[in-house]
């Protein structure tokens, strides 16, 4: 009789154990999201439920042959072509959505945002309808996104939208968005790099005429080197070389910017640009270490330590670091190619959030900072 017992007992245990385990797994499962009873007021109007936001843009890609309807291909053009883009957030949206560069337009997803219409406008046009977008707004300014690669014309719009929805922005956002492939390779990488400083000409046509404009400008990834030739360009211009910085924040998430970059002279480029400079980096971004091998240099994002940042930021501030702040996101990187954690991980969203929409210096957001850290803007987003 004792092996039935026992037998029998072990079926309970299990059947206790597999209950368990469910009722556990329904008790931890991520809540669902649907969006279409809440009201935005930033949206433009409804689509299936879900809101409709806009997206302006700028871009130096070249549309596809006998195209002029705003769809456009992967090589650059010389001019720049305007718009204005309506994107569908899902009603099952999350921050860390990551947007597929091959959703049809006008398609109905519930896990994707969707590039409704686009309608192309002439630069005077388009200057005139933002405007009229920043009216009212003036002191926080329109957001600017400069995308990385793995990006198609139409992802990077979507990824603009899904920015602006995620950070809770009713001031204009814009995208600029230059030739990069999608997918990731080694082709793709060094055709992307091939545009960098075309890119940054295009992007500098499109700035000048803003200066004071109080634009917060975001760089992801290989976009920050985008940027970085965009700021050597700018303080060139006299107009721009001024004692007066015109970019209340810059960041540059993940930047795929050589080391030697950063400490040359970006740094004073950018303190002469912008008010302040954020840089999210994590050593632990599988995607720079690749690119550490493919350009045979360090990467700012990954070799940067808190020895690194007091040697640099205060050698060559002079003591003033105040308006440069690096952000180590590491511990919090669950990001899936470890790359996209500014928007796949929601600590480090949370920051960006209190960083660019409540305009939050980094001693007053919920950072720890480094003992061997001290006299350096070095801070560490907690696990």
């Amino acid at each position: 009789m004792k092996r039935p017992r026992r037998l029998i007992g072990l079926g309970v245990l299990l059947i206790t154990a597999v209950a368990g385990f469910g009722v556990s797994e329904a008790l931890h499962r991520p809540p669902t999201f649907n969006l279409s009873g809440i009201e935005f007021p930033y949206a433009l109007h409804q689509s299936h439920g879900m809101p409709v936001i806009e997206v302006l843009f700028v871009t130096n890609r070249r549309p596809l042959p006998g195209r002029n309807d705003g769809v456009f291909g992967n090589e650059r053009d010389d001019t720049l072509h305007y718009g204005r883009a309506e994107v569908r957030i899902p009603t099952s949206h999350t921050i860390a959505d990551v947007q597929r560069p091959d959703i049809p337009r006008g398609l109905i997803d519930e896990d994707q945002a969707t590039l409704l219409t686009i309608n192309l406008m002439s630069e005077s046009s388009f200057r005139s309808h933002l405007k009229r977008r920043m009216a009212g707004h003036e002191n926080d300014g329109a957001t600017l996104f400069v995308h990385g690669i793995n990006n198609s014309f139409d992802s990077a719009v979507r990824e603009g939208g899904s920015l602006q929805f995620g950070l809770n922005l009713r001031r204009p956002i814009i995208v600029f968005s230059w030739p990069t492939l999608p997918g990731v390779s080694i082709d793709s990488y060094r055709s992307s790099q091939a545009q960098v400083d075309a890119s940054a000409r295009a992007l500098e046509m499109f700035l000048e005429p803003y200066r004071r404009s109080h634009f917060n400008l975001v760089a992801h990834s290989l976009g920050s080197k985008v940027v970085c030739q965009t700021f050597r360009r700018l303080i060139r211009n006299t107009l721009w070389n001024t004692h007066q910085t015109e970019l209340p924040n810059v960041i540059l998430a993940a930047p795929d910017v050589g080391t030697d970059t950063f400490t040359g002279a970006f740094l004073s480029e950018a303190k002469a640009v912008a008010d302040r400079t954020t840089i999210y980096v994590a050593s632990n971004d599988h995607a720079l270490v690749m690119s550490e091998i493919l350009n045979g240099r360090s990467r700012l994002a990954t070799s940067i330590t808190p020895e690194y940042a007091v040697r640099t930021l205060v050698d060559m501030t002079a003591g003033d670091n105040s308006r440069v702040e690096i952000i180590d996101a590491k511990f919090v990187n669950n990001a899936r190619t470890a790359h996209g954690y500014y928007y796949q991980s929601r600590a480090v969203f949370a920051d960006f959030y209190n960083l660019i929409r409540n305009n939050l210096p980094a001693h007053q957001r919920n950072l720890l900072r480094a003992k061997n850290a001290q006299k350096a803007n070095y801070w560490i987003i907690p696990p």
